[in-house]
């Protein structure tokens, strides 16, 4: 038993005396001492970081910059850090900016070399910093960042990194449009935008040839001056996809058959918050758009966006008309609306196109009506009273709905004898909107009762749309009597 202690202490004592296994990263660079203690986590085993896979670059518009590639196999994932008083920092992760190859990155410095596509000179406070991919020649087969101006760092160009079969391909990437090229010569420029802050972009997303990019390339549009609805151009985590509601919920109606998704690779546009959502404008094709509504979770940490401020007023369709989801571009039709349409809400105007919701079948949908086409206001208003003149008393009902449409019930009430067997009876009645006569329909009703005959008389017409007063004057047998009048003010 002794001998068996003695050999467990003696074991004991030489693990002791054994190094420990190094956590973190395989680390063949030379990298500052808080970086290099940065990737010595126990999160970073089985990572490596090559000689060539990390460089300075110090001294930019934007400051002082740290980059570093850690690979596990044809898993890459670009570390950034940023000099703060002195020390290293901890600044970016980002994994969506490398094509995910077998084998080795090269970063490079481009100080004082010539840009490849304009050939201007990179200074010191616009450095270009080149991802050369694994197995590739210097700048052939490359990914490369640039300081904007404002210290930004931004895709500048991508060299044969996403290639048609058997075809070189090389893009420049500017703020609103890709030049692609081949060994020779400009192959075309595609117009558009793509998300090129490299906190955000997704180098996988990109466009892989002209062909492709002028397809689904667009611009934001401009909003029209005036508008209720503004919209803010927020940089979404790139490479991210996301379910788009026509409504601020799942219950709304969903487009595209149900499949309507937003992808954060492109252009995107927020307009505010509802209910946990945001409302935004983002594009499908070069020549087609859509306003909808994601959860406002997808939202990137740092932004600030404002609650929407719609009005959720009444609203009347004057004419048969329809809703888009697109009112800038393709106006496409997404759902038929009839004139007096019930269950709509005013929301927004922006441009010619009013923000409406639509509910009463199905689930509601949320887009815009051409503005011509819609009012707001109650759906139905009501109008009535009674008169007393020297014969007779008239009973009055009018009913007035959005589309100016009227319907007016004139109840007269008198002895038999006169009504029935006078020399000079009512006939009828006119209408005037503004003092105007128009024309109408009339219909006549004798009702028998106890002890008088009463006569109803019906009238229907459209009115014009500035109407601010109707008026309803009795048509005598012989002679009318001027101040037998009965008028209402429209509200």
């Amino acid at each position: 038993m002794k001998k068996i202690f003695a050999l467990f202490l003696a074991f004991l004592l030489m693990s002791a005396s054994l190094p420990a296994l190094a956590e973190g990263a395989q680390i063949r660079a030379s990298l500052p001492g808080e970086i290099q203690s940065f990737f010595t986590k126990s999160s970073f085993n089985g990572y490596t970081i090559e000689r060539y896979a990390a460089k300075a670059f110090e001294n930019t518009v934007g400051g002082s910059f740290y980059f570093v590639v850690a690979s596990k196999g044809s898993n890459h994932t670009l570390y950034g850090f940023e000099k703060k008083n002195g020390a290293w920092q901890y600044w970016l992760k980002s994994d969506s900016v490398l094509p995910q190859l077998e084998g080795e990155y090269q970063i490079y410095n481009a100080k004082g070399m010539n840009d490849y596509f304009t050939n201007d000179v990179i200074t010191a406070d616009q450095l270009c910093m080149v991802l050369i991919l694994p197995g590739m020649d210097y700048y052939e087969h490359s990914v490369s960042f640039r300081v904007d101006k404002y210290g930004q760092w931004r895709l500048h160009s991508l060299c044969s990194y996403a290639l048609e079969e058997g075809n070189y391909t090389e893009a420049l990437v500017y703020s609103d449009h890709i030049a692609y090229y081949d060994e020779t010569h400009l192959i075309g420029n595609a117009w558009g935008v793509v998300e090129t802050n490299l906190r955000y972009c997704s180098v996988a997303a990109f466009p892989a040839t002209y062909a492709e990019a002028k397809n689904v390339l667009s611009n934001p549009p401009d909003i029209p001056y005036g508008s209720e609805l503004t919209a803010t151009k927020i940089n979404f985590t790139g490479g991210q996809k996301y379910p788009v509601y026509s409504g601020p919920g799942t219950d709304y109606e969903r487009a595209a058959g149900g499949k309507a998704t937003v992808s954060t690779n492109d252009w995107i546009q927020v307009f505010g918050r509802e209910n946990g959502h945001i409302l935004i404008q983002y594009d499908i094709t070069s020549d087609q758009m859509r306003f909808g509504y994601i959860e406002e979770s997808a939202l990137p940490k740092s932004a600030s966006v404002s609650l929407l401020s719609l009005d959720y007023e009444d609203a009347v369709v004057t004419g048969d008309t329809y809703l888009t989801d697109d009112p800038l571009e393709s106006q496409t039709r997404i759902r038929t609306i009839s004139q007096g349409q019930q269950g709509v809400k005013w929301l927004a105007k922006m441009g010619n196109w009013v923000y409406v919701e639509v509910t009463g079948s199905g689930k509601p949908i949320r887009g815009f009506v051409p503005e011509g086409k819609i009012q707001r206001g109650s759906a139905l208003k009501v109008y009535g009273g009674s008169y007393q003149f020297a014969d007779y008393t008239a009973d009055v009902h009018v009913t007035v709905d959005g589309s100016r449409q009227i319907i007016a019930t004139i109840q007269v009430n008198a002895e038999a004898s006169w009504l029935d067997g006078g020399s000079n009876p009512i006939t009828g009645y006119q209408l005037y909107a503004n003092n105007l006569l128009i024309n109408t329909q009339v219909s006549v009703q004798k009702i028998e009762g106890d002890p008088a005959w009463r006569y109803v008389f019906q009238l229907t017409g459209s009115l014009p749309a500035n109407t601010g007063m109707i008026g309803f004057c009795p048509v005598y047998g012989k002679m009318a009597n001027a101040n037998e009048m009965m008028a209402f003010f429209l509200n």
